[in-house]
């Protein structure tokens, strides 16, 4: 992420249980797993709109160090396009 300018090096894992119990209610969660490969997506309560961006997980990836660097900056440029996108348009990025 730092290549493209954004450092989340300092940034944890949340937990969904976290948000929850925060009593928080949100117009949209984005939830991003790997169900194609078998990863469980989280649910969400509470959420008005559930997005579910199926996404192949970078630590799954296979070959040597550049190869899963490689597809590790091929799956963060998906998840940026999608991003983009919801902001543009979170209706139609359902779509994506």
């Amino acid at each position: 992420m730092k290549e493209i300018g954004y450092d989340i090096s300092q940034n944890e894992t949340k937990s969904v249980f976290d948000f929850y119990k925060a009593g928080k209610r949100y117009t949209y969660v984005v939830k991003v797993c790997d169900a194609m490969n078998g990863q469980r997506c989280p649910i969400f309560p509470g959420a008005l709109n559930t997005l579910s961006w199926n996404l192949e997980d970078p630590s799954a990836a296979s070959g040597s160090h550049e190869d899963k660097l490689n597809r590790t900056r091929q799956i963060r440029d998906l998840v940026l396009e999608k991003v983009k996108a919801f902001i543009k348009d979170p209706v139609s990025s359902e779509q994506l």
